[in-house]
């Protein structure tokens, strides 16, 4: 059997995301890392490429209550270039969570990030919830 090539990784703490500004999350814990992918120390909100090929990569995220406005979160590559993103309407009735997916050819040294954005003219939070969010993992599939 092949070995899993992969990092699933989150923040156990909520993150607050300024009004109408593109924000990097960051991610202090690994539930795995088998490839070297992601760091607790340095640059915390990539995850690296380390064995080039074909990754499935996702991130998820669930917004505070707040009925104003849009949310979007989005996978970046090499500080440069959107690869994935998603747009949503606010909701009144509960937190609004958020996932994006995308396949993506990587070679070494390739990094993705989760960047988030919200106008609900005030800062509020992606918060924690175990095992949902904020999430972020990508896994080698070819």
């Amino acid at each position: 059997m092949a070995k899993l090539v992969g990092a699933r990784v989150y923040n156990n703490a909520a993150i607050e995301i300024a009004h109408a500004a593109y924000t990097k999350l960051t991610f202090n814990t690994e539930r795995y890392d088998t490839d070297t992918i992601h760091s607790t120390l340095t640059n915390t909100g990539r995850l690296t490429c380390q064995t080039a090929g074909k990754y499935i990569i996702t991130g998820q995220v669930k917004w505070e209550v707040n009925t104003t406005g849009q949310r979007v979160i989005g996978i970046y590559l090499n500080d440069a270039t959107w690869i994935a993103r998603m747009a949503d309407d606010a909701i009144s009735t509960w937190e609004k969570e958020m996932e994006v997916t995308t396949i993506y050819d990587l070679s070494i040294g390739n990094y993705v990030e989760i960047r988030v954005w919200q106008n609900s003219t005030v800062a509020i939070d992606v918060t924690a919830s175990a095992s949902i969010a904020p999430e972020f993992m990508m896994h080698r599939i070819g």
